[in-house]
Formats: C-alpha cells, sequence, structure tokens
C-alpha cells in the first residue's frame, strides 16, 4: 500500500466516526488525518470529503423528515 504523499500528523482508527474525525482534524488546524488500523496506515481521509459527506447526510436526513433544504 502506498505512503501518503500529503504531510499530516493526525491520526485517526478506522472505525472513528466522521464527526470524530472532523473533530481531530479542527483540533489539530490540519486539513486531513491518516487513517490507521492497529497502528499501521490504511489511508488518508481529508477535510472536504468530511465536510461533504456530512452534509449530504443532513440533506438527506432532512429531506425524510419532510423539512425544506431552505
Amino acid at each position: 500500500m502506498p505512503e501518503p504523499t500529503i504531510e499530516l500528523t493526525t491520526t485517526v482508527d478506522h472505525r472513528a466516526t466522521l464527526n470524530d474525525a472532523l473533530d481531530s482534524m479542527l483540533v489539530s488546524s490540519h486539513g486531513g488525518a491518516i487513517v490507521t488500523e492497529r497502528g499501521r496506515y490504511t489511508g488518508v481521509i481529508l477535510f472536504g470529503d468530511v465536510t461533504a459527506t456530512l452534509q449530504e447526510n443532513g440533506q438527506e436526513n432532512s429531506q425524510e423528515n419532510g423539512e425544506s433544504g431552505s
């Protein structure tokens, strides 16, 4: 598996929630985090990807509850 090409010092476990990952990135002022499983690199998650997914999920939940998006 290739190593990340961007410099990140924040790590999150592969079982972390998106909110946990986002919190770690905000606390450390980094735009992403290294995802690990048992201390081994498994990938990278980026701030923009997390926020986009959280926004999409929020919009889907609003639509399911009959709320308008405005």
